[in-house]
């Protein structure tokens, strides 16, 4: 595909244009097609201009907050008149919120918090553990890991002591054990 759009290099206004767009809520994608300008180029500018870049990344995270407010606008504007109508909304709504998820987690990501309550955490402040209760606490789980009666002791006869050094005979034998 040729050149798109009058402007074939990047201006202050061309930028402005964008990050207005995108500000709004409209796609990077919508928002070059609307000004007629090629993703790539626009990509290219990003990279290039790194003040258009910094204004680039604020307008895209106000893209983000300004999808948030959608899902409760799309929720709000169904009435619920039909079963297709609610799902509509709520694909439309789930669809947002797992984007949200994804390049924001920190804000609108499952949030997945394992811990006590207040009174009783999970893990102790470093200050409150005494180390004496916590090698006694090792201790009784350590003794409470081991088997409750010993192995039995097999019975056999004592051995006989070491075997002289000539017990091993170029036949292979051992006379030490017995073998032939």
């Amino acid at each position: 595909m040729g050149k798109r759009g009058p402007e074939s290099t990047y201006t202050k206004a061309i930028g402005r244009q964008l990050c207005d767009l995108v500000s709004e809520g409209t796609s990077l994608n919508a928002a070059c097609i609307e000004l007629d300008l090629p993703r790539r180029r626009v990509r290219n500018w990003l990279v290039r201009y790194p003040s258009f870049g910094a204004e680039m990344a604020v307008a895209q995270q106000m893209h983000w907050d300004q999808m948030a407010e959608d899902v409760v606008d799309i929720i709000d504007r169904c009435d619920g008149s039909s079963q297709a109508e609610v799902t509509k909304a709520r694909a439309a709504s789930d669809a947002r919120k797992w984007v949200l998820s994804k390049v924001r987690p920190a804000q609108y990501g499952d949030r997945l918090q394992v811990a006590g309550d207040a009174d009783s955490p999970l893990i102790p402040p470093p200050e409150s553990v005494d180390p004496a209760k916590l090698a006694l606490g090792i201790l009784a789980i350590v003794q409470a890991a081991k088997p409750k009666s010993e192995p039995p002791v097999l019975e056999h006869e004592p051995t006989a002591a070491r075997p002289p050094a000539d017990a091993w005979r170029g036949d292979m034998k051992l006379q030490c054990i017995g073998v032939e």
